[in-house]
């Protein structure tokens, strides 16, 4: 199958603003919002909560009213939140004079394949309208970064161009493949299982190559551990800072490949409660 040369897909997206959930519109309820609505922007900006740690950020959230441009009350499923817009010029003056890192408003699509691992036998491809521990902690925290990121539909179509064993082997055509029909550039893949010390699933120091049930085995006998000294050069983007299980409330171990334009380069995340993502 041919691919179709693919253009970056961006979206504009309002990093000034945050929407913070609370019980009533006091004064005190208020002042307690606006503080983390603050913080939120902050991290929404320059996608790390390293910055909160900053000096000169934490002098700006002593007194978060001299950034604030306008706020209002949302309401929602019964649901009351606390909406704040700060001023946008002012916040990117702090983060360049403090060296920090800044994201534009223009942010690539992204979109997740992965693969979970749910018993020694057994291993599903989440999509969009699953629900999941695992799709709530990467939603969530991608929308904190003000990263716009979907699942697959995983309907026909999807189920005919890929399978489990593709994301979980790193088989790379096949993630191209699927990907084409969603028009987005930014393709991510993830394997996701328990976190047991004792039997960790391994990973070939390379991606395979497809369409060999020879290399299927390879991938599912996992006969050798890989241990590579990887050096990575860092992306902006960070995706999951943690995955929990709600069902055992324990942390899963993801590890991602990552490509940027068409799933050309690859590097893994092992083992880390802050996932960053590489292009290595």
């Amino acid at each position: 199958m041919n691919l179709v040369t693919s253009v970056s897909a961006t979206q504009r997206v309002v990093v000034n603003e945050a929407r913070i959930l609370v019980e009533d519109q006091s004064q005190r309820t208020q002042q307690r919002a606006l503080k983390q609505a603050l913080r939120q922007v902050f991290v929404k900006m320059s996608g790390s909560e390293d910055v909160l740690d900053n000096p000169g950020v934490k002098a700006a959230l002593v007194s978060p009213d001299k950034l604030l441009r306008a706020y209002r009350f949302a309401f929602e499923n019964e649901l009351t939140y606390y909406v704040a817009e700060f001023d946008e010029a002012k916040l990117t003056t702090l983060l360049q004079r403090e060296m920090l890192p800044l994201w534009g408003d223009r942010r690539p699509e992204t979109i997740v394949w992965i693969a979970q691992q749910i018993d020694d036998t057994s291993k599903v491809i989440l999509d969009e309208s699953q629900p999941s521990p695992v799709k709530k902690s990467l939603t969530q925290t991608a929308k904190s970064r003000g990263v716009p990121l979907s699942l697959p539909l995983m309907d026909l179509t999807d189920s005919v161009n890929i399978t489990t064993y593709d994301i979980w082997g790193r088989f790379i055509e096949p993630l191209k493949v699927a990907s084409v029909r969603y028009g987005i550039d930014n393709i991510i893949g993830a394997r996701i299982y328990r976190n047991d010390s004792e039997h960790i699933p391994d990973i070939p120091e390379n991606p395979v190559e497809i369409d060999t049930q020879e290399n299927v085995d390879q991938v599912n006998s996992s006969e050798q551990r890989v241990d590579r000294d990887a050096r990575f050069n860092e992306i902006d983007l960070t995706l999951i800072d943690e995955l929990y299980t709600q069902e055992q409330n324990e942390l899963e171990a993801p590890e991602f490949f990552v490509s940027q334009g068409g799933v050309r380069n690859w590097a893994i995340a092992r083992n880390s409660q802050n996932i960053a993502i590489y292009d290595g």
